[in-house]
């Protein structure tokens, strides 16, 4: 009843969502926190036959390169509620402080290549001139929905207008919840990334992976 609302309402810090069969979804990111639990076992077969992220460093030459050569990144990530970290408990202020995903990376990074990551989380900021003047020589665009494509596309051409050697991932990262939102659009948003994918730009493919975790999970 809690996930569920029997009615819709709108108040600072929590909404509703329409499910697409009627009813009402919660959304609060106050709410989730203290409710997370994390859970670790073992599989018995011990092996993965699902989707894989995998290595693009023929797509990222300048950024591999430089961190093998344990050389300093500059990595600005933007994006939705996920870029900035939404539900992770250490945005909220909440025990254990789990930082977000973005610090998570960069911390892996220091730790696996000897490079320092100077990281800029600039969630919500879409103004190409921004990411021109910063000059950084990675950036990370992320979003959850198709909709994203329309502040990424003017950001991308603004980099390649003024030759600046950036490199650039775009990041789908997980399946919206199907009970509230259409999913049909989703894999045509997929194929097109997959479509921008050159040097210099290359594409994070979680959401298939996530597909493969919910025939498991809800």
């Amino acid at each position: 009843e809690e996930m569920f609302p029997p009615q819709a309402f709108n108040r600072p810090g929590e909404a509703t969502r329409p499910l697409l069969t009627g009813g009402n979804l919660l959304l609060s990111e106050a709410y989730y926190k203290p409710r997370q639990l994390t859970v670790s076992y073992q599989s018995q077969s011990k092996t993965w036959n699902g989707p894989r992220l995998v290595a693009k460093p023929e797509l990222l030459p300048r950024s591999t390169s430089m961190l093998q050569a344990g050389k300093p990144l500059k990595v600005i990530v933007t994006g939705d509620s996920v870029a900035r970290g939404g539900s992770a408990s250490g945005y909220g202020g909440s025990p254990p402080y789990q930082p977000s995903w973005s610090y998570l990376v960069a911390e892996y990074l220091e730790r696996n290549t000897g490079s320092r990551i100077d990281l800029t989380n600039a969630a919500g900021l879409f103004a190409p001139s921004f990411f021109v003047d910063a000059r950084p020589d990675l950036v990370v665009l992320e979003s959850v929905s198709p909709a994203g494509l329309r502040f990424f596309r003017p950001i991308i051409e603004m980099l390649r207008r003024e030759k600046l050697p950036t490199e650039i991932i775009i990041l789908l990262p997980l399946q919206t919840n199907p009970r509230a939102i259409k999913t049909e659009s989703y894999q045509e948003y997929l194929t097109v990334l997959h479509k921008m994918e050159r040097p210099g730009l290359a594409v994070a493919d979680a959401w298939t992976l996530h597909a493969e975790m919910l025939k498991r999970k809800s």
